[in-house]
């Protein structure tokens, strides 16, 4: 059982660390015992971390600390999701929002109330690492969703500054483009919060649940691709 947990984490730390590894370079993983040594290069400096696995979850030791694994994606060494949310705040400052009423549909035959207490209670279900949660929002034209989607990723952005949340909220804009060019949405708007980040270090953030993407113009993304 000790050798499939920590295979099972192999693989998961070699796809997670993938994306952070420079292109060309090499992503080394010596595993001993219970720990896994991982050696990558990331922006031209080469990196080294320690990943100690039981089954109560997986501590992350580098030169600088010692991370939770989770934390150790979100944090400075790795993602730096702090500044990123501090970038977030600067480019979406608080301006005036007037609440939108809002009805989120379920099993129970669904709740009303405001649109960001709604959407968040959509997003408060329990998330799987075998299945991607999607929550779809319906308006007319005019009716606001532009506004809610912003103001939702601002004050998730402020929650996260706070510590109040432990996850970011990334807004794409994908109004007007096609599915095949989605990358490029979410790199354009990481290129306008002057972020380090890249489109490829998303994905392990996405499946570690550390950043979500509200993605405004989904219907219109689909439509330009013909679906």
């Amino acid at each position: 059982a000790t050798a499939q947990l920590v295979d099972f984490w192999s693989n998961r730390i070699q796809s997670d660390l993938a994306p952070f590894s420079d292109p060309g370079g090499e992503l080394q993983l010596v595993k001993q015992g219970r720990t896994v040594t991982a050696k990558w290069s990331q922006r031209g400096a080469d990196r080294e971390a320690k990943f100690s696995i039981s089954h109560d979850g997986v501590k992350v030791t580098t030169p600088q600390r010692e991370y939770a694994y989770r934390a150790f994606f979100a944090g400075p060494e790795m993602a730096d999701l702090p500044s990123l949310a501090r970038m977030i705040l600067k480019a979406r400052q608080a301006s005036l929002y007037i609440e939108t009423k809002a009805r989120l549909e379920g099993a129970d035959g669904g709740k009303e109330g405001s649109a960001l207490d709604c959407i968040r209670d959509a997003l408060a279900g329990q998330q799987s690492q075998e299945a991607t949660q999607i929550v779809m929002i319906t308006g007319d034209a005019g009716a606001g969703k532009t506004s809610v989607l912003q103001e939702l990723v601002r004050t998730q952005a402020d929650g996260f500054v706070r510590g109040r949340v432990d996850c970011l909220y990334l807004y794409v804009n994908a109004q007007g483009r096609a599915l095949a060019r989605f990358t490029e949405a979410v790199a354009a708007e990481l290129d306008e919060l002057r972020s380090s980040l890249t489109f490829h270090e998303v994905t392990p953030l996405v499946r570690l649940g550390l950043l979500v993407p509200v993605i405004d113009g989904f219907d219109e993304l689909l439509g330009v691709g013909g679906y």
